[in-house]
Order: structure tokens, then sequence, then C-alpha cells
């Protein structure tokens, strides 16, 4: 279906709103592979509030390169078979969500390889390294995860190409 040039689509419109928000914005088609939704984990309830409202806890979204020393296979299959898995055990995310960046849609959007939407019970465990390394308390079982958090991401993306930005959620359509 064709609009009339008068009438702008619905990407244009997501695209006009965004833009008088933001200070930048950059679009990408992805492969979204939903890893674990609320309700999925022992670190919170399946989602029960409704479209529109916003999520409760905290959302984090990284950007991430493929590592210069991998081909793509060995990127993805070490992203879908490793990666996801052992962040898993050592953090407590409530959602999770691999995005793998097809293409970008704009035009000047950063080169992006991989998009994570990671979500979590509260700001304390984003701010906590106690909480957000699921340590208990225990100082050498949080330096542990740390060392092997920085081992196998570091093996995953080029460390110094990673950014993480820190945010809400809202689900505007389920």
């Amino acid at each position: 279906m064709v609009l009339p040039s008068t009438k702008l689509n619905r990407a244009e419109m997501v695209r006009e709103v965004l833009e008088a928000a933001a200070v930048r914005v950059a679009g990408y088609s992805v492969v979204e592979s939903l890893y674990r939704d609320y309700g999925d984990s022992r670190w919170g309830p399946p989602r029960s509030w409704p479209d529109g409202q916003r999520s409760p806890g905290v959302l984090t979204v990284a950007l991430l390169q493929q590592h210069p020393d991998q081909t793509f296979d060995e990127w993805m299959t070490r992203w879908h078979t490793r990666i996801s898995p052992i962040t898993e055990e050592i953090q407590p995310r409530t959602r999770y969500v691999r995005n793998a960046v097809f293409r970008p849609i704009t035009d000047g959007a950063p080169s992006v390889s991989g998009i994570v939407e990671e979500a979590w019970p509260s700001l304390a465990h984003v701010t906590d390294p106690m909480l957000f390394y699921c340590a208990d308390g225990d100082p050498e079982r949080m330096n542990a995860n740390v060392t092997q958090m920085i081992e196998e991401i570091n093996a995953f993306v080029d460390l110094s190409t990673l950014r993480s930005v820190t945010m809400s959620e809202w689900i505007l359509k389920s």
C-alpha cells in the first residue's frame, strides 16, 4: 500500500517522535532472539503490566561489535551458546533479548553488530556489584564472577568498542 505524500507511514511517524526527543537517532534492521522473557528466570515474575506502562526495574541496552578475531559464525555461536548461558548464571536478569544487526536503516548509523537488551529487577541490582554479580555478600564470589565476566566478554567483543546505556522500558504493543 502506498500512502499519499501528505501522510506519514508508521516508521516515519516513529522517527519524527524520536528525532524531536533525541540528539541523534540510529535505526537498524535486526534479527531478534528472545533468550529469556519476564517470568522465565528466578529474578522476576511474568509480565503483568499493560502495554504502554513503564516496565518495572531497569533496562540496559548494549551495542556490540563483532570480535575482530572471529568469523561471523564463530561470533554468533559464542554469543548464543556460551555468553548468554554464562552471563545468566552470574547476573540477575529478568529479561534478555539478543538482536543481531542485519543492516543500518538510517543514514549515518554507527557500525553495530549486535544490540542486547537486558532487564534487571531494580536500580540496586545495576549499581551494587554484590547484587549485579549474584555474590550474596561474598567478596571472593563477586571477584570470581567479575573476572569470569570480563574474560568471557573480552573474548566475545573488543571491550573498547562496547557501549551500554541504562534506561527505562515501555512496551508499547506486545
